[in-house]
């Protein structure tokens, strides 16, 4: 069952939409304005900003980009972003602040085709363009390259050397004076990802020159040699060392008073004897022969905790290696709890985080109104408190896109590994403790959970991703003035 605190119902005030001024920015966004304008290194004006949903680094980076442009100390800008963020946060954040409107025109989202593309190509003096179309761009302008700022917003794209998106970056990069890098989660799987969002930032004055080097200095493999370790929490700390003048972090909470976020412990799922057995039999030997005519297979350990995380979830696909093929159905229990929040919460809008394809499919079936989030219009339709039940895969949402207004409570449907999609997917609704606007919601996060499964190892293991995330960032922290 669950909790009662989950029951209370919220709706939205009338002065969340009220514009806003600059003289309301919170003394921590002040503070972040004069760090990126008055940068500490003394090699580079190029800088990361760590700072969550609800922190206001949009319009932060916004104001700052609105400056440079003003002093005509930068000439175009460029942000690159996912295509749902450009969308319905770096274009509406300009018709919320009463100091950006005159940025409203200037403006300009490089979407659509490729001749659509270029026809915009000469006009705004800050353009946006998402990740994937970012490589075309480069090709386009070559040495040409007309941005002397940009704007990387969270794009996944800088969080391995081998990815087209900071492979074409790097060819840019002479031609760019200042370049901010902006993230919720800079490492959610370790130091590793570090490597190419510093060099972005310094072309590898402070990690090597090369992911090569970084790696050969700070880390050792396994007895396998699949994975990288740190040698020591001493390297950690030289590498956070590295960073303190080029990196700095913004928490919320460390500046402002906001509502407690209400994380309950998980609904508990419990498996009959006959599931515990067929889970047990998978898990033990990589095998399930379901009836006569279908079964399930696990080709590896990795694998293997995808399938044991469908089961658990209800619906187990029959291909080792294809989560799209057919699935077969081996239970509803969790089907029958989110049937029970939904009854518990008393008519308030849920947003359902689900994993797999046969999730949302299973879930359509039972909630005939529930919307999927790459419906035509259906951010809009949430944020206006339209949408009953939104559901979505945490890849689809995770990434800069406002979701506070329609409701204030995250329900995941099963277990996700990524540490970075389970933060920038809470995060949706947690911007929503943001006073900013006058709006005070306390955040609900619910978990279903198989009880003694497979989901208990991914909630210990995002814990330890968190610690050693958080440790970083904790380094690294803004200093704001009292």
């Amino acid at each position: 069952m669950t909790p009662t605190c989950v029951t209370t119902c919220w709706t939205l005030s009338q002065s969340c939409l009220a514009v806003l001024k600059r003289s309301d920015f919170h003394a921590y966004q002040n503070a972040m304005v004069e760090r990126l304008l008055n940068p500490i290194a003394d090699d580079t004006d190029n800088q990361c900003c760590w700072a969550g949903m609800g922190s206001g680094k949009t319009v932060v980076n916004l104001t700052v980009a609105q400056e440079f442009l003003e002093a005509k100390e930068v000439k175009k800008v460029l942000v690159v972003s996912t295509k749902k963020a450009a969308e319905h946060t770096w274009a509406e954040e300009c018709t919320e602040w009463t100091h950006l409107h005159g940025l409203q025109r200037k403006v300009k989202l490089l979407f659509g085709t490729p001749d659509q593309r270029e026809a915009k190509l000469g006009k705004g003096k800050i353009q946006i363009i998402n990740q994937e179309n970012l490589p075309w761009l480069v090709k386009g302008f070559g040495q040409d390259w007309p941005y002397d700022m940009v704007i990387i917003d969270d794009c996944k794209g800088y969080k391995t050397p081998g990815a087209t998106t900071f492979r074409a970056t790097r060819y840019v990069l002479p031609k760019i004076h200042r370049l901010y890098y902006l993230s919720g989660t800079p490492m959610p799987n370790g130091y590793l990802q570090l490597w190419p969002q510093l060099f972005v930032i310094d072309q590898g004055v402070r990690l090597g020159r090369t992911q090569k080097w970084y790696k050969e200095r700070f880390f050792e493999q396994d007895y396998n040699g699949f994975k990288w370790h740190l040698r020591s929490v001493f390297e950690g700390e030289e590498i956070d060392d590295k960073l303190r003048d080029v990196a700095f972090s913004v928490r919320v909470e460390d500046h402002i008073d906001v509502p407690e976020i209400l994380n309950p412990p998980p609904v508990l799922v419990h498996l009959s004897n006959k599931l515990r057995s067929q889970y047990k039999e998978l898990e033990d030997e990589f095998y399930l022969a379901l009836d006569e005519d279908t079964s399930v297979e696990a080709l590896s350990v990795a694998n293997l905790q995808n399938k044991l995380a469908q089961f658990c979830n209800g619906a187990v696909y029959t291909d080792p290696m294809d989560d799209t093929s057919p699935f077969h159905v081996v239970h509803d229990l969790k089907l029958d709890a989110l049937e029970d929040v939904i009854n518990e919460t008393q008519g308030e809008n849920l947003i359902i985080a689900f994993q797999f394809k046969s999730d949302w499919l299973r879930i359509k079936k039972r909630f005939n109104h529930a919307v999927h989030i790459n419906e035509p219009k259906a951010v809009k339709r949430w944020n206006k408190g339209k949408i009953r039940l939104l559901c979505c895969h945490p890849a689809s949402a995770g990434h800069g896109l406002n979701l506070q207004k329609g409701g204030r409570t995250i329900l995941w449907f099963g277990a996700e590994w990524s540490l970075e999609l389970n933060q920038q997917m809470d995060e949706r609704v947690g911007a929503i403790r943001q006073a900013q606007s006058g709006l005070f919601k306390q955040p609900v996060y619910i978990r279903l959970a198989v009880a003694n499964s497979v989901e208990q190892r991914i909630a210990e293991a995002l814990r330890k991703k968190d610690k050693m995330q958080s440790d970083l960032t904790g380094k690294v922290k803004l200093e704001v003035p009292e």
